[in-house]
């Protein structure tokens, strides 16, 4: 990481590279799972956290990118988790997609624009 925004980015990147639990959550060395194409089966929304948990485990990180339409009922379902203490101090990043349209109909603009946007992780890692 060579920056994190504003100046408690700045802070939080300088001084928890030094404290010993908080290390693992911000360094310069920075690895971190991307979660692409998140889709849980009304239901099983309580296995959700648990098996965000098993994920870091296994792969030996302890932080998680997740990105979701902030019009989407996955991003409302994402925000009601407990996403750790990187998510309770920084504030969640917002983008904006900007498509165009060439030689789309009208009627597919419209269904284009009324369903959520899917970015995969790559595309903003």
């Amino acid at each position: 990481i060579n920056s994190l925004p504003g100046f408690k980015g700045n802070l939080m990147l300088r001084t928890f590279g030094a404290l010993p639990y908080l290390n693992r959550l911000v360094k310069r060395t920075y690895e971190f799972l991307a979660l692409d194409g998140i889709f849980v089966l009304p239901g099983f929304e309580n296995v959700i956290e648990g098996f965000f948990e098993n994920l870091l485990h296994r792969y030996a990180v302890h932080s998680a990118i997740m990105i979701a339409d902030a019009d989407s009922s996955l991003y409302c379902f994402l925000r009601s988790l407990n996403l750790g203490l990187i998510d309770k101090i920084n504030k969640e990043v917002r983008g904006h997609v900007i498509c165009k349209f060439y030689k789309f109909s009208a009627v597919e603009i419209d269904v284009f624009k009324s369903r959520p946007a899917y970015i995969s992780g790559i595309d903003v890692t």
